[in-house]
């Protein structure tokens, strides 16, 4: 424990005392990142505070860490990956360049770690091993493309791990995960936002290796045939460079750019654009990043494999719908949209197929992550969390039946028919009648072609945690939208809405829906005292018509729709007499006619 303690602490006080250093040596020598169209960062910034990372590290692992054999490979791979990454920092190496010295290095660890073992069963974690290094040292890489994200991100995960390694009593491991705490720790005290140094593709790529190659030295991921530790368990980490690098990869696939291009079109950058500050973007990851940690760090002390499972399953839904949302923010030129659409249409290849069916692809893979959840947690409420090999055995036996059933009942009620962004009652009910059709159907072929004894019980559980997560992921990308469109952003027009009636509703959803509008809703005005303080699609009955210079002045409204078409002609004047006098904007909105 007095290692552990001292470790984290001697790390983190080197990176408070070397990182201003750092910061001073690159100002005197004009190592700085100009503010540029690429970058977020409005003043001149200093680089290279991976250095301050690394020097940080290793003093205290040289004075704390025991010696393991293993922990050689993770110092001089990690060592190498700064090397390259200093000297990407000064000249800019090729993608390919850099991704032969992460395949090298990655070899060189998994050669030295795994090369001791006589157990035979860990071969087959080899090929993984490399390639899950590798693929985390770039996550890392890509990932530090906002202040104090990318060391964040990797406070947390050590934090995480160090916790973990001590609940299964591998104190080196421990020691080694806290010494990467303490560093990033001091780090993020200069490196977050407004950040006064950058740590550089030296410090990511230094920090990608490490916790990579850590994650794999986790004893509980050696067990051999212990499947879920090896691969789960460290994906579930490092969840949140894993999920930016893959959304990126793919959102880039689809608009016809290559991977390896820069820009700012990371998950940060979007919900940046969408309304949220640099530092709730970024504490926006965090929070991802601690969610799917604290699921790793249950697995990792829990037998009960299927209880995981169902949580890991719903998580990712969540955080699927979550990138669907993200990918309708524009982050490309119009050009590139033209020419990513006209590449499509040219294009007669199964994938260039899918890729336009895109959306009712994700519904569908969305629905059966949900089935296969839904029906895990149905016999673990019925069988109050756990599941003897009977119970295992029947759900394994009944999952098919239960998936193309309820599958094939959503396609047939006409469920991926519906636009998510117009889901209404009806919806729900359509939701309803295809969770009862496609419960029953898998009734009736689980009683005719199961051969054990079935607990038909759990399908009525089944049906009822189904239809809530149906409706909920739908409502949730809903949800999702108004929440991000309740945000100020840059270049929107205030609006205040007269009128809370039916008008005055589809005024303020129509600027939500439609972006090209710019116009933001700041509140509504209404005579009618049963509305007063009421809210509409979380926009607030600000108070009534007399009240409207004052809020026009409190809300600093650029803008001011009418929504009363029952109104008197003379109402309606005296508002447009007040706009002209304060030469504000005004429009009539007399609603639908039919």
């Amino acid at each position: 424990m007095g290692s552990a303690a001292g470790g984290l602490l001697t790390a983190l006080l080197a990176s408070l005392l070397l990182t201003p250093l750092v910061m001073r040596v690159a100002r005197a020598r004009g190592l700085t990142a100009k503010p540029c169209a690429d970058r977020w960062h409005k003043n001149p910034t200093a680089l290279f505070g991976g250095v301050a990372i690394v020097l940080a590290s290793f003093l205290a692992a040289w004075l704390f860490l025991p010696a393991k054999q293993g922990f050689t490979g993770v110092a001089v791979g990690a060592l190498f990956m700064f090397l390259v990454g200093l000297y990407d920092d000064r000249q800019s190496l090729k993608p390919a360049h850099k991704f032969v010295a992460q395949l090298v290095a990655a070899c060189f660890f998994v050669g030295v770690f795994y090369g001791r073992m006589q157990t035979p069963a860990v071969v087959w974690l080899i090929p993984f091993a490399i390639v899950w290094i590798v693929g985390i040292t770039n996550a890392f890489n890509l990932l530090d493309n906002m202040d104090g994200l990318s060391a964040g991100v990797a406070m947390i995960v050590s934090l995480l791990m160090a916790a973990n390694a001590a609940s299964v009593g591998d104190a080196a491991l421990a020691i080694g995960a806290l010494i990467i705490a303490g560093a990033t720790a001091g780090f993020l005290v200069y490196n977050f936002n407004p950040a006064k140094i950058f740590m550089g593709d030296c410090g990511s790529m230094f920090l990608g290796f490490s916790l990579a190659c850590l994650t794999l030295m986790n004893d509980s991921t050696l067990r051999a045939g212990n499947l879920l530790s090896a691969l789960l368990l460290p994906t579930l980490a490092l969840a949140t460079p894993l999920f930016d690098t893959a959304f990126v990869s793919v959102v880039r696939l689809l608009n016809a750019r290559p991977i390896s291009q820069g820009g700012r079109d990371h998950t940060s950058h979007r919900l940046v654009l969408l309304g949220l500050s640099e530092r709730r973007a970024v504490l926006w990851l965090y929070g991802i990043t601690l969610w799917f940690g604290l699921i790793a760090l249950w697995g990792s002390s829990t037998q009960n494999w299927w209880a995981i499972a169902a949580v890991t399953l719903l998580s990712a839904v969540a955080l699927l719908v979550f990138a669907v949302f993200l990918a309708e923010v524009e982050t490309y030129s119009e050009e590139e949209y033209e020419r990513a659409r006209a590449r499509r249409s040219g294009e007669k290849t199964v994938l260039s197929r899918m890729i336009y069916h895109k959306r009712r692809f994700v519904e569908a893979l969305l629905d059966f992550g949900l089935i296969c959840a839904c029906l895990i947690a149905a016999f673990l409420l019925r069988f109050e969390g756990s599941l003897m090999p009977a119970n295992v055995r029947a759900l394994g036996l009944a999952l098919p039946y239960v998936v193309a059933c309820q599958m094939t009942a959503f396609y047939g009620v006409g469920l991926y028919r519906g636009l998510w962004r117009y889901v209404t009652v009806s919806d729900i009910g359509m939701a309803l009648r295809g969770v009862l059709f496609g419960a029953a159907a898998s009734a009736a072929l689980v009683r005719i072609f199961v051969p054990v004894d079935y607990p038909y019980s759990t399908l009525a559980i089944y049906a009822a945690l189904m239809l809530v997560a149906v409706v909920g992921v739908r409502l949730g990308l809903k949800a999702l939208r108004y929440h991000f469109a309740l945000k100020w952003r840059d270049g929107q027009r205030r609006v205040l809405v007269v009128g809370a009636g039916d008008a005055g509703e589809l005024a303020v959803r129509e600027m939500f829906n439609n972006r090209a509008l710019q116009l933001q809703p700041v509140g509504f005005l209404d005579d009618d005292p049963a509305k007063q303080r009421a809210s509409i699609h979380g926009v607030r009955v600000l108070g009534t018509r007399r009240d409207l210079l004052h809020v026009i002045e409190r809300m600093n409204v650029d803008e001011i729709v009418i929504a009363m078409p029952s109104i008197g002609n003379g109402v309606v004047q005296e508002i447009v007499d007040t706009c002209e006098e304060r030469d504000i904007a005004y429009r009539e909105v007399r609603g639908v006619i039919l």
